[in-house]
């Protein structure tokens, strides 16, 4: 059954009509051509564990200290920096003759103003290889990194932002089974 938009908009409120009629609910686990929200939230809460790996002694440059947030939306303190907000602002379904899911992050790094451009760059290739660690993931296809911005804000207090952006490519086969989700 293709997804048209009629069909997308009830699968995001988690009702999709099975081809002869029946009608399947999250709760009971069945999905007919979406993915449901826990298999995001798993990825995005497994990026986010990823992140917080970020330590000298595991190898890399600084310490994020636990620092790392989803969606975190609050003024940020020279204390509470250097810090990690995570955000994935895309879910795409590619419809080909198989069905792979490209998620999107932006991941965003957060450093006072008297860090030196040099030790960003360098903290900003720490995030890149702790979110590379996702690809270890069995149901992870492929892991993109997408580019990356730099600014340097300015005004009463001065912090530097890089914002690095990847996707994440998936591959779950489920149309038309009639069964509960399973990674490959």
């Amino acid at each position: 059954m293709a997804l048209n938009t009629h069909n997308r908009r009830r699968a995001m409120l988690g009702v999709l009509p099975h081809p002869d009629g029946i009608i399947d609910s999250p709760d009971k686990g069945y999905i007919w051509g979406f993915v449901w929200p826990q298999e995001l939230r798993f990825i995005f809460d497994q990026v986010i564990a990823n992140l917080k790996t970020i330590s000298i002694a595991n190898g890399y440059s600084f310490d994020i200290g636990g620092r790392v947030h989803g969606w975190w939306d609050i003024p940020y303190d020279d204390d509470l920096l250097p810090a990690i907000n995570v955000r994935d602002p895309l879910n795409i379904v590619e419809e080909t003759e198989e069905e792979f899911h490209r998620y999107e992050f932006d991941i965003i790094l957060l450093e006072s103003g008297n860090t030196a451009p040099g030790e960003v760059r360098e903290r900003a290739g720490d995030v890149i290889k702790a979110f590379g660690l996702i690809n270890e993931l069995p149901q992870v296809e492929a892991v993109t990194f997408l580019g990356s911005e730099k600014d340097i804000q300015k005004g009463a207090k001065s912090f530097s932002v890089v914002r690095l952006r990847f996707a994440i490519t998936f591959y779950v086969e489920y149309f038309m089974t009639g069964e509960r989700i399973e990674w490959l």
